[in-house]
């Protein structure tokens, strides 16, 4: 598999793990916080794979 479908599966997973973790909890505009916790995720788990040898 290639760094780039690494990648976005590792981000993808890490995105929703995320998500999952913080649906349950009580924000006021929470549309716009799971997805900024989502990006955060996603950013996290694609750096992660791009960068490790």
């Amino acid at each position: 598999m290639n760094d780039l479908a690494q990648g976005l599966i590792s981000g993808l997973i890490f995105g929703s793990v995320i998500v999952a973790c913080i649906a349950p909890m009580k924000i006021e505009n929470k549309k716009a916080y799971m997805f900024g916790m989502f990006m955060i995720g996603f950013a996290i788990g694609f750096s992660i794979a791009l960068t490790t040898p």
